[in-house]
């Protein structure tokens, strides 16, 4: 075998192995992709979960009350209203901070879409990302505390009502 059919094997050798790292990577981008739909899919329900569970505590206390036959400490059902509804709260503003750390994060994709363009044309990058991450990680992280905060709530109200009735 001469010297050039050994580079053309061993160029063609490179060709295939690109080709299974191009079929590999986008394997894995969509198993990405697959993942973060059920991450998003989890964390709306939740957030639904919540929001559903502190309003509808609160309607049942109000359906509880409103018994001519219940018998309550009016304290302790006051302090487990108070509870469900700052857990109602808090989911709420829960999505709010899910919402803004989203939108965080989707100017990052532009703005990184937008690098990705000028690299292509040889230009320098000039849309920094960094601050764009900083203020979605906050909102991401502030949602997620309001979000447990919520379930607190819902299981300090749980307890308050019980002690509340019996």
């Amino acid at each position: 075998m001469n010297i050039k059919e050994l580079l053309a094997q061993k160029s063609e050798d490179e060709e295939a192995f690109r080709k299974i790292a191009e079929a590999a990577y986008k394997a894995h981008l969509h198993e990405a992709s697959e993942r973060l739909r059920f991450q998003t899919e989890f964390s709306q329900s939740a957030l639904k979960n919540l929001t559903l569970v502190n309003g509808a505590a609160i309607i049942a206390l109000f359906t509880f009350i409103g018994n001519d036959n219940a018998q309550f400490d009016p304290n302790q059902i006051r302090w487990s209203f108070g509870a469900y509804l700052i857990g109602l709260f808090f989911s709420l503003f829960s999505y709010f901070g899910a919402y803004f750390s989203q939108g965080m994060y989707m100017h990052v994709t532009f703005f990184q879409a937008w690098n990705s363009q000028l690299r292509m044309h040889g230009l320098k990058e000039k849309y920094e990302i960094d601050r764009q991450m900083r203020i979605g990680n906050v909102h991401l992280y502030l949602a997620v505390t309001l979000a447990l905060l919520s379930l607190f709530a819902f299981g300090l109200g749980s307890y308050w009502a019980v002690e509340g009735v019996l």
